[in-house]
This record gives structure tokens, sequence and C-alpha cells, in this order.
């Protein structure tokens, strides 16, 4: 039986941030146990833990799924394992410092406080080149130790030299989910969507991956124009 491992972060984790706690619905339909994968991909994590984590459990699997999270992003832990990100600049950035108060959480409030206050080294080139630099050095360890891994992007990285021009990624099928379901704005804390996407993308997902696993090619690749029928029930999917 092939043996397959994800890692990643919240594209691949069967689980659902409602309330800033992430719930787990086994009844709930999803590509990641569509195909039978035991996934070590985490919520909110940079490429840097998924690296590490790769490194301890990658040789347990005959395929890797390795999803690319976005490069700008900076994952800290406390010392309860509570996580504390930062992805920028601009409209990424998320508000946990109102998580970490409500928690009394005081060392992740003043992580997050720390985090926040680096927009500032992204007006900087040399600032973001050592960022892409970094990112792109951990594509190639992953690429060195599994020439075998499949790699699935969770956002578009046009421009960067270690990534092909895709056509769409994961972030495209939430976008065009959310114009369907007239989301206004991003609805963390009260979005149902396993993996941020509605039962009927995974459904097609599923099928596409299961697809691509049987070629050659290392980075999933798909035409948004696969998802563009669904009708997702803003009922189902919305718990604010």
């Amino acid at each position: 039986m092939n043996k397959i491992g994800i890692f990643g972060d919240s594209f691949g984790e069967h689980c659902s941030g409602v309330n800033d706690v992430n719930i787990r619905y086994d009844n709930q339909v999803s590509w990641i146990t569509n195909i039978g994968t035991h996934s070590h991909a985490r919520g909110g994590t940079d490429i840097q833990y998924s690296f590490r984590q790769f490194e301890k459990h990658h040789s347990k699997y005959d395929q890797i799924i390795f999803i690319l999270t976005h490069p700008t992003r900076i994952t800290l832990f406390d010392e309860n394992d509570n996580i504390v990100r930062y992805v920028g600049p601009g409209p990424y950035v998320y508000a946990q410092s109102k998580i970490a108060n409500k928690r009394n959480l005081f060392e992740l409030r003043d992580m997050w406080k720390a985090l926040s206050g680096i927009d500032i080294f992204y007006s900087n080139e040399s600032y973001r080149n050592r960022c892409i630099l970094n990112y792109n050095l951990v594509v190639q360890g992953i690429t060195q130790i599994r020439p075998d891994v499949k790699f699935l992007a969770a956002f578009d990285y046009l421009g960067n030299p270690e990534i092909p021009n895709i056509t769409s990624s994961l972030s495209d099928i939430v976008l065009l989910e959310e114009n369907m379901m007239q989301w206004k704005t991003y609805r963390d804390g009260d979005d149902l969507r396993i993996a941020h996407l509605t039962e009927e993308s995974h459904i097609i997902l599923t099928k596409l991956i299961k697809e691509w696993l049987k070629t050659d090619e290392m980075f999933f690749d798909f035409d948004i124009k696969e998802f563009e029928n669904i009708k997702p029930d803003i009922r189902k999917y919305n718990n604010g």
C-alpha cells in the first residue's frame, strides 16, 4: 500500500479554525482524507517548521506532498506551543494580540507585538531578497533529500526562480469560493471550511491530485475553471 505523507500549513490540515481553535470534523470531506494521507501539516506555520517536520518523518512515506506556504510567513512558539505568526506585509497581518489578551497569554502577546513591527523590514530590498533566498534554499534542500517530492502551492509565487509559474494555487480556490458566497472580508474565526475549502472543492481537488500523483510532475498545477461550477452553501460554512 502506498503511504503518503503531507507537510505544510493549514491547507494540509483536516480541521477548521473556528473561534481561534482548530476543530476537527471527521465526518466532512477533504482531499487530505480522501487520498488516504497522514498529515504533519499545522495551520499558521512557516516553511521552516514544515521542513523540520519533513526531516523527522519523510522516511516513513512512499510519497511526499509538501505544501509551500507564503514566503514571508514567520512562525514562533511560546513555551506552551502556542503559535504566533506573521504573514506580511499589508492585509496578511493577523491581529493575534487580541487572541493572546483574551486568553491571558502574555508571552504570546509580547511576541506578537515584537513580530508585528517587522513590516518596516519589508521596505528594504536586501531584506526581501534575504527572505526569498532562505525560502529557495529550503525548497532546494527538500528536493535534495527527496527528489520524488511533490510540491503543492498554497499561494502564487510569480518571480520566484525555484518555483515555476503555475496557473493556479490553492488560495485561488479560496478566493473563488468566497466570491461565490459573497464574503466581503476574510472570516477568521467564523470559517467552517476544512483547510479553507468547501466540500465541493475538496471533491474536485481529490480527483486532480490523485491524477497528479501518478505523473512525474513535481509541481501541482490546475485550471481554476475546474471549480467554477460549484455551488457552496454559505449557511453550511459561515459560523458568524
